[in-house]
C-alpha cells in the first residue's frame, strides 16, 4: 500500500487564527509521541509564520 499525503499551510491567518495554531503547538508538543518530525513540523510552522510577520 503507498499513501501520499500533501499538507498545505496557510499562509494569511488573522490573529486569532495563529493563537489557535499556537495554541495546538503547546498541547501537541505535551501529548505527542512519534517520530521527531512531530516536534520539527510545529517548529517549521511557527518559524514560518514568524518571518512571513
Amino acid at each position: 500500500m503507498y499513501i501520499q499525503v500533501t499538507v498545505e499551510t496557510p499562509q494569511h491567518l488573522n490573529k486569532r487564527q495563529k493563537e489557535l495554531l499556537e495554541e495546538f503547538e503547546k498541547e501537541a508538543g505535551e501529548n505527542v509521541k512519534g517520530s521527531p518530525e512531530h516536534t520539527g513540523f510545529f517548529a517549521r510552522v511557527r518559524d514560518f509564520f514568524e518571518n512571513k510577520g
